[in-house]
């Protein structure tokens, strides 16, 4: 049996590229560059370093109103979570400590969401800080100094 009879038989199939040659796809590893009907997502998360996972979950749940979507327990310890808000994805992981609260990401949303935020994080006691970056920020640290910042969408009203 050939290669190509293979790939088929797996699902996959030989596919033209630029220039006349041909590379072989897999059914689930299409390059959407040559397959626009691409059906799968790429997922995406910021890696956030801390140094308990499992109490870094906890904040960001309890305080912040992410999901906790999955935990890698081993030997009593929350290793790494995975957690969600919206279209917001992190990985918390707790296996560099020389890396811990080094990360940021920038967050941005409509005025109504920005105020109901604001309102929850301070009625839930949420340090917040001011800062700027091309425009007002509303900065929300985690325990280990990881940091939130999110654009006042009220800013040059």
């Amino acid at each position: 049996m050939s290669s190509i009879e293979s790939l088929q038989q797996l699902g996959g199939e030989q596919v033209d590229r630029p220039f006349g040659k041909k590379f072989s796809v897999g059914a689930r590893r299409r390059h959407p560059r040559y397959d626009h009907a691409m059906t799968e997502r790429w997922a995406n998360s910021t890696i956030f370093f801390v140094r308990d996972a499992g109490a870094a979950a906890a904040f960001y749940a309890d305080m912040l109103g992410f999901t906790v979507n999955w935990r890698h327990d081993e030997a009593g310890r929350t290793w790494a979570a995975g957690i969600s808000r919206d279209d917001c994805g992190l990985l918390l992981h707790s296996q560099q400590p020389d890396r811990v609260g080094k990360g940021v990401i920038y967050l941005a949303f409509g005025a109504a969401e920005y105020d109901v935020l604001r309102a929850d994080l301070q009625a839930k006691g949420v340090v917040l800080k001011d800062g700027w970056c091309g425009k007002r920020l509303m900065i929300v640290e985690d325990p280990d100094g990881n940091q939130l910042w999110i654009a006042d969408p009220h800013d040059g009203e």
